[in-house]
């Protein structure tokens, strides 16, 4: 029976779901072995002590904190945190119902890592990260209505609360106090203007900014016409550079040790607010996973090639 279904499709319809079949098929062999390795990285790679840290990759554990005086605010929940990533989804109900994603950013700022024996400044831009905080929710407004943000989950609480609304909030956090497990390229630098990553950041949150033009009309649009002029933007160009500088500059140790994204594409760049094991059960769980994705896939895509061309 199946294969005549298969038989009487479209030849459009036929080679678009093999073809769809052959990406998740290879797609899902890759990522088993992205999962895998960082599974065996995470065993492999002993904790260091952020004192007595070696220049380069390393693994750390320590409590996530502020930066002194430059304190982060998620946007959607307005919950105090160290990293946020969130997003707000629009439904478009028909034939192909699907949620849009209307909004979507996360936060660039460093934070501090610290241990008995140290601290040192996280870049989180371009990590994989996990945090245990995750709240999502609904409502009618494109911007979700603070009196109905879900309050007061902290690093230990997954919530999804479940309600009617044209639009979904979703935002996760890391927060001052929770444990961050971190794998990634640990360096110390004598003063800012040694750190290579400053102009970088620098440049990336220009580039991001640019590209966020509701978030900069509900900024800086001071006269209210909905356009960024060039004093408009000069004004958050400079808030920008300011703020990045800042981060730097208030690392309370003399030496700057920085935990950032390492250059060799390998090497993965983890945070996450789990233990080292459970991350790692995860990455074997989601290994098996798209293991058997892989199997599936390519034996119901080769049995659609034979059956067609029976």
């Amino acid at each position: 029976m199946l294969s005549i279904n298969i038989q009487g499709l479209e030849t459009g319809d036929f080679w678009t779901w093999f073809i769809i079949l052959t990406v998740a098929c290879i797609a899902s062999f890759v990522a088993t072995f992205v999962f895998f390795q960082r599974a065996r990285i995470i065993e492999d790679t002993p904790t260091s002590r952020i004192r007595s840290a070696a220049q380069g990759y390393v693994e750390l554990e320590g409590i996530a904190d502020d930066l002194p005086n430059n304190k982060l605010i998620s946007p959607l929940t307005k919950n105090a945190c160290v990293w946020f990533e969130y997003e707000i989804e629009r439904y478009v109900g028909g034939k192909h119902s699907r949620w849009v994603t209307e909004e979507k950013d996360e936060s660039e700022q460093h934070f501090i890592l610290k241990d008995d024996t140290g601290q040192c400044l996280v870049n989180p831009v371009d990590a994989t990260i996990t945090p245990e905080c995750s709240v999502v929710w609904y409502g009618h407004t494109r911007q979700p209505d603070f009196s109905t943000a879900p309050q007061g989950y902290r690093s230990d609480s997954t919530v999804f609360s479940i309600g009617m609304g044209r639009y979904r909030y979703t935002e996760k956090r890391l927060h001052a106090s929770d444990h961050i497990y971190a794998l990634g390229d640990f360096r110390t630098y004598q003063s800012a203007r040694q750190i290579p990553s400053l102009n970088e950041a620098i440049s990336d949150r220009l580039k991001r900014l640019k590209k966020n033009k509701e978030w900069l009309l509900r900024h800086y649009d001071k006269d209210g016409d909905g356009n960024i002029d060039m004093d408009e933007w000069e004004r958050a160009r400079k808030d920008a550079i300011r703020m990045i500088q800042e981060e730097y500059a208030d690392s309370p140790e003399a030496g700057i040790h920085v935990l950032d994204k390492s250059s060799e594409r390998r090497l993965p760049f983890l945070l996450s607010a789990y233990p080292q094991d459970d991350l790692t059960s995860k990455y074997k769980m989601y290994s098996w996973g798209t293991l058997a994705a892989f199997f599936i896939t390519g034996a119901i895509a080769t049995y659609m090639l034979t059956a067609r061309l029976a």
